[in-house]
């Protein structure tokens, strides 16, 4: 039973009860404060209705939708219990707020329309964020970028974001927030997320052997030591990338080729794509670090087998869905809304290239929006969870963060990168044809920042620590 809690027009809260129910109390100070109550003391009793009704008629609806919203906003807090947040629920019920109303404000208030409240929203800063646009502008105009996309966040808060140029030159379209790039090699750190919500769940161990789980064999030709999961997140599997893993696009629309077909083709023995001397290292698994597509690509079949259903399937279920990734896609059919145009320089001039897949997708055919990627990468940077959805356990997150073979390689996490030390950001860059992404995050300040452009070989790095620095001082 919840006892008798006072509240006062200054904002003084006495509560008598042993739960959590004084932290609603301390909101109800910015509820009377936001309706202009009476002056004198408000006397709420076990139930919240109590307090509603000796509201002024015309005020009570005005109230409950307030509440409504207060409610919703405590359910998206990531920093709070389950215990917590089926207490604003409770609330929700006795005052006769219907499910259907918090639904609607919930959808309402997704990551691409919430009032980032931050300084983002003020004047202050606003030097450093015109500096940071024009640097952005003077490395655009150097490096000949159609178009870039820049985002400096933390955790749900979006410090800084700037879209320049055009997502489509041809059709005179200016980059906005809600176009979707094709994101190359960061689409990895989403392959390796989804086969390590496996590990999770106690399907495999990381120093298992992964022809346990194949339907085909992978082995190292001439080498007895079997691959582990751990060596695939770690780029360590002896695997190499030859050309037989190339010259696969389908331009203008999705492969027709299934994931597990080609791949049993590039690293199974009687595979149409199979070469000894060239999908493979001379050395034995474990011992040599090979940056490897076709590796990630493998990960995305050992996804399905383990899960028992198709990897693009599986991540939208355990991915996307959940962490509000709406528009993010591995398909073309299934993309609704403008990607921005991917382009070729031909000396001064831009060509407009087809979009393009290719059936080893899992390794750099994600297409998503600066704003949704941020959702995943504060998801792992922040409690692990997100709206109460829990992507990863803890220590899983604390292992993909962490050197793994520092005496073979002193950058790699499991399918993460150290990639600026002495700034202790970690992430993932991409690369692919007519694409260039970046995408780095302090796990220590929550700091993250993506860049996106439409174009092969930008240099990025001067933009994203630039970011970086803004990011910090506007955490101070």
């Amino acid at each position: 039973m919840m006892s008798v809690i006072l509240l006062s027009t200054h904002d003084e809260v006495k509560a008598y009860d042993k739960n959590d129910f004084a932290i609603f109390c301390k909101e109800l100070t910015v509820i009377k404060n936001h309706c202009k109550f009476q002056e004198g003391y408000i006397e709420l009793a076990e139930r919240v209705p109590t307090f509603i009704e000796s509201i002024e008629e015309d005020k009570q609806e005005q109230m409950r939708q307030k509440l409504s919203e207060i409610i919703v906003q405590k359910l998206q807090n990531w920093s709070f219990s389950q215990q917590k947040k089926n207490m604003y629920l409770h609330i929700a019920f006795v005052s006769e707020i219907e499910t259907s109303t918090l639904t609607k404000l919930m959808q309402k208030s997704t990551w691409e329309n919430t009032d980032w409240s931050n300084k983002n929203n003020t004047n202050e800063f606003s030097q450093e964020k015109e500096a940071l646009d024009d640097f952005i502008r003077n490395q655009m105009t150097e490096q000949g970028l159609p178009a870039i996309a820049t985002i400096v966040f933390k955790n749900d808060n979006i410090l800084y974001e700037s879209y320049f140029g055009k997502a489509n030159r041809e059709e005179n379209i200016d980059l906005a927030k809600d176009h979707l790039f094709l994101i190359g090699s960061i689409s990895k750190t989403i392959t390796a997320t989804a086969l390590l919500r496996l590990y999770d769940q106690g399907k495999f161990d990381l120093d298992d052997e992964i022809n346990k789980y194949l339907p085909f064999e992978v082995n190292v030709p001439n080498q007895t030591t079997p691959i582990t999961f751990r060596m695939l997140l770690t780029h360590t599997a002896s695997l190499s990338d030859w050309e037989a893993l190339y010259g696969n696009y389908t331009y203008g629309g999705d492969t027709d080729i299934t994931l597990a077909s080609f791949i049993e083709s590039y690293f199974s023995e009687n595979g149409s794509r199979y070469y000894e001397d060239e999908n493979f290292l001379d050395a034995e698994p474990g011992t040599t670090f090979e940056y490897s597509n076709a590796g990630t690509a493998l990960i995305g079949v050992l996804v399905e087998e383990i899960s028992g259903i198709s990897f693009t399937d599986y991540t939208q279920q355990h991915i996307f869905t959940p962490l509000n990734m709406k528009t993010t896609s591995w398909t073309l059919e299934n993309i609704t809304q403008t990607i921005s145009q991917p382009y070729e320089k031909e000396g001064d001039e831009f060509v407009a290239v087809d979009h393009y897949t290719f059936p080893d997708y899992p390794n750099g055919w994600l297409r998503t929006t600066p704003r949704e990627l941020s959702i995943f990468i504060s998801t792992l940077t922040n409690k692990w969870s997100f709206n109460n959805y829990v992507l990863l356990e803890e220590s899983t997150v604390d292992q993909m963060l962490q050197l793994q073979v520092p005496l073979i390689d002193e950058t790699v996490g499991l399918h993460m990168f150290l990639t600026q030390e002495e700034l202790g950001l970690w992430g993932h860059n991409g690369w692919e044809q007519w694409v260039s992404t970046e995408m780095v995050f302090d796990p220590i300040s929550k700091v993250g920042i993506i860049i996106f452009t439409n174009t092969s070989d930008a240099d990025l790095e001067g933009m994203y620590i630039k970011g970086f620095e803004l990011g910090k001082k506007m955490n101070q």
